[in-house]
């Protein structure tokens, strides 16, 4: 039905460019595009991460569908990330070739002056981790919570605070392991806020755990207010870090990735708590790296970007 109502769109505007955003509207736009149209469409996500949850034989036919359609029909595939190219290329097998790499941008001034609007206070010594993002399988937060249990148990970090912002299906198994690992004084479930930059700027570490990502908007939010980032290598993109050594460094490999509200410390766990005590000893350099990422990728530079495609 959403196909027939496109074409007769396409029929009547008969325009020379398509740009498409996901995968549904991609496949849309490119069996209706006419003979000479342009199809520009995009990939914001994983997609070998995002099809997992499909059984072999629905995989594999999905798999072949976009494999056909993207390198039969696109013009060009925009990537949001570097990371989701390679993906693009080694699971789905589309051509190198056709893929683009431009990392989402953000508004610096418009965020910067939200961060403004209300104070966040903070108690002295205390150190404040943050979490932005849906509760929800793809964002890995019970891990997150399991790094603050360890901190606390092996490190004697009762000083460290953990802020989630954000609502979900997780949302009560997530409250309540937070009191089976008795961390539960350590950790605030805020919900959805509509302005999470207060929380954000007064952050001394966002911390994104997730299972995969395309190119997190929040981690762009996070380098333009000078906030330091750390998380899982589905979730930081390589780019925003100058050598492949530097973003290794601080970044971690989820080795278990199915959903664990047990008690249960799983070494990948382990290495998200260590990753954390060095994200906060190594602001600087995190916050250099942020700042360089944020300078060449700005709204102009993104549109100027798109119109050259």
């Amino acid at each position: 039905y959403l196909g027939f109502k496109f074409r007769r769109k396409i029929k009547h505007y008969q325009p020379d460019i398509i740009f498409s955003f996901l995968e549904r509207s991609n496949t849309i736009a490119l069996d209706a595009a006419p003979p000479g149209c342009k199809v520009i469409v995009s990939v914001h996500n994983h997609l070998g991460y995002q099809y997992k949850k499909y059984k072999r034989l629905k995989r594999g036919l999905v798999k072949y569908i976009l494999r056909k359609k993207y390198n039969g029909k696109a013009t060009k595939i925009i990537a949001v990330s570097q990371s989701i190219k390679e993906n693009l290329q080694s699971e789905f097998g589309i051509q190198k070739d056709r893929i683009i790499v431009i990392n989402n941008a953000i508004d610096k001034e418009k965020i910067t002056t939200l961060s403004q609007k209300k104070i966040i206070k903070t108690e002295p010594g205390e150190k404040t981790i943050i979490n932005v993002g849906r509760a929800e399988y793809q964002k890995g937060q019970w891990k997150l919570l399991k790094a603050v249990s360890y901190l606390k148990t092996h490190y004697g970090r009762t000083d460290i605070k953990l802020t989630i912002l954000g609502d979900g299906s997780y949302l009560p198994d997530l409250k309540n392991l937070a009191f089976q690992l008795s961390v539960a004084d350590q950790v605030q479930f805020l919900g959805f806020i509509q302005n999470p930059f207060p929380y954000l700027i007064a952050a001394d570490l966002l911390v994104l755990p997730s299972i995969f990502e395309g190119f997190p908007v929040t981690v762009s939010e996070a380098a333009a207010l000078d906030t330091a980032f750390v998380g899982s290598r589905t979730a930081i993109p390589k780019e925003i870090f100058q050598t492949p050594k530097q973003w290794e460094n601080f970044t971690y490999s989820n080795t278990s990735t199915r959903p664990d509200f047990s008690t249960s410390i799983l070494d990948d766990d382990i290495d998200l708590a260590r990753l954390i005590l060095k994200g906060l000893k190594n602001k600087k350099d995190l916050l250099a790296a942020g700042g360089r990422w944020v300078s060449a990728n700005t709204e102009l530079s993104n549109f100027e970007k798109y119109c050259s495609l």
